[in-house]
């Protein structure tokens, strides 16, 4: 009787560790389910986010080539995943920038990190322009690769860039502004402080004549034209370095980038010859006509006081 007690005490500790340890495996079998579904979860949340984004994410070795790329950026740049994985992204810059996209990989291999702005073409030959921001990232037992982030700011900086005009540009004619023209010509002013950099100024000042005469009998709007028509007229005869606006009412400036002297007369002579062109052919019911002084330009003077001086 003792040894069968024995043996039945032995058999229901081996049932309790038994079931324990059965318990101890369920709880840790139900730990690593509850793991792996909420890994898998994250997985889900970080494709959704990956495909969803309307970010611009792609990752790139260090040479560049891609190995993975958003649904956004191919729906951005108009290609198809197959065309694009295994490519290098330099063979999406725009073909005049890809020393730069070299200048990229060079500093975010070196640096770990590089932000900035990067000009891709589409597919259809559009030009995009992205603000990235880059890391370099390493995994124990893996080549380092570069996980990229960009926001496509095209539309931002063509925004800018019209409000940049829209303030620096006269609404009538289309040239500068009064504020436009000084601030293109304080910049040449500078350069022409500079003995390596100087070329010679010359300034003029153009008055439209009669334009209160043709507002008068032809209306105001037939004036408008008129200002527009000389604008055009004294643009077409002057250079693409030269700086001509509008600085008022009926009143232009023009800043000739090296003409002084008898070579800035000639240019006073060209733009009133023009006009005796326009005016033997033009079908309108006036006459074009304008009054220009010049004045050489002393780099050491204020501006407003040369303008007076050719006014």
């Amino acid at each position: 009787f003792g040894s069968a007690a024995a043996i039945l005490v032995q058999m229901c500790l081996l049932l309790m560790v038994g079931l324990i340890f059965s318990a101890r495996v369920h709880r840790s079998d139900m730990n690593r389910r509850q793991a792996e579904a909420e890994l898998a979860d994250k997985e889900m949340r970080y494709r959704e986010l990956f495909d969803y984004s309307q970010g611009l994410i792609c990752i790139h070795d260090l040479d560049g080539r891609l190995s993975t790329v958003n649904r956004a950026t191919l729906h951005l740049l108009g290609y198809s995943e197959e065309e694009m994985i295994g490519q290098s992204l330099r063979e999406f810059v725009a073909a005049s920038l890809r020393p730069e996209f070299d200048a990229y990989l060079r500093e975010v291999t070196h640096e770990g990190l590089a932000n900035g702005l990067l000009e891709l073409e589409s597919k259809d030959g559009k030009h995009v322009v992205l603000r990235y921001y880059n890391v370099l990232a390493a995994e124990e037992g893996k080549e380092p690769y570069v996980l990229g982030h960009a926001q496509n700011v095209t539309e931002l900086l063509e925004a800018q860039k019209k409000l940049n005009e829209l303030s620096l540009t006269d609404e009538l004619t289309g040239l500068y502004n009064r504020r436009g023209f000084v601030t293109m010509a304080e910049h040449q002013l500078k350069l022409e402080r500079h003995s390596g950099t100087a070329r010679g100024l010359s300034l003029m000042f153009a008055d439209m004549d009669g334009l209160k005469a043709i507002n008068d009998t032809y209306g105001h709007g037939a004036g408008s034209y008129a200002l527009k028509t000389l604008g055009r007229l004294i643009s077409s005869v002057v250079r693409n370095a030269d700086l001509v606006a509008r600085w008022g009412g009926d009143e232009f400036v023009i800043l000739s980038v090296g003409a002084q002297g008898e070579n800035a007369q000639l240019v006073v002579n060209r733009i009133l010859e023009r006009i005796d062109e326009h005016n033997a052919e033009s079908p309108d019911p006036y006459l074009i006509g304008c009054s220009i002084g010049l004045a050489e330009v002393d780099a050491d003077l204020p501006l407003d006081e040369m303008i007076a001086r050719a006014d």
